[in-house]
């Protein structure tokens, strides 16, 4: 979605600079240019933000990977689920660990 919003916004500029030149009209030529300037400054900034959004996703999944890493994960003896050992029973089977 990024990389087409930013493609239709070039495309927007483009056309609404080529209609506001065959106007022939000055005043005609800045409204239209203005106009298609603005819808395609929305979808390059649209294009950022989803862009953003990515790499902030991307950010959260290592630093999720990175917690679960660091957690102590222990076995239940009864079922053999891990699970944190902050839990004083085994979520899968109910086993009291402590």
């Amino acid at each position: 979605m990024g990389k087409i919003a930013f493609y239709v916004g070039i495309i927007v500029v483009t056309v609404s600079l080529i209609v506001g030149f065959s106007t022939g009209s000055f005043l005609k030529f800045i409204g239209i240019g203005t106009f298609g300037g603005s819808i395609a400054l929305i979808l390059f900034l649209l294009n950022l933000l989803l862009h953003n959004q990515k790499m902030i996703l991307a950010k959260l999944n290592e630093h999720e990977e990175m917690v679960k890493k660091l957690r102590n994960n222990i076995d239940c003896p009864n079922c053999h689920y891990k699970f944190n050992e902050m839990l004083t029973s085994c979520p899968h089977c109910g086993y009291r660990a402590k």
